[in-house]
């Protein structure tokens, strides 16, 4: 699958998906790195985290992917639905209950989840991965910061 752009239709938010995050730095998802960056051993098991930039979580030199999941609850077929990530810094993969939505390397960050999506429990993962340049002690700006939003395409 890939990505789209937001779409050009009218879209009314319909689930916003912000407060705290289930958060893992997986272990086997590293790219291999010059420096041996500080990880703290609970973003290992996975911990709960807000929409916030790496280095708040004493993320230093890290250059890699950390591992967003949160559970949605829809109660009603919500038709044609994109999942708007709002800001990312700087790249993303999306699985909606485990099914590969895609992944953007830049803005927008927006994905057609309509397939996905259904009534009741739905798992959203979100894999951001940031730049290199923070492994060499360069500080850039790393992860997702939102708003995330579902959001409802409007039939005209």
């Amino acid at each position: 699958r890939t990505a789209v752009a937001e779409p050009k239709e009218a879209t009314k938010t319909i689930v916003e998906l912000g407060g705290i995050w289930q958060v893992q730095v997986d272990a086997q998802a590293q790219p291999p790195l010059e420096h041996d960056p500080t990880i703290p051993a609970e973003l290992f098991a996975g911990a709960q985290r807000p929409l916030q930039d790496w280095e708040k979580w004493e993320l230093k030199r890290f250059s890699g992917y950390a591992d967003y999941t949160k559970t949605v609850e829809l109660n009603s077929d919500t038709g044609r639905t994109v999942l708007d990530l709002g800001r990312v810094r700087h790249l993303c993969q999306v699985w909606i209950n485990g099914t590969d939505m895609g992944s953007r390397l830049w803005p927008p960050f927006t994905f057609d989840i309509t397939d996905a999506m259904k009534s009741g429990t739905n798992t959203v993962k979100v894999r951001v991965g940031n730049l290199t340049n923070n492994n060499y002690g360069q500080k850039a700006e790393s992860g997702l910061f939102g708003p995330v939003q579902i959001k409802q395409i409007q039939s005209r």
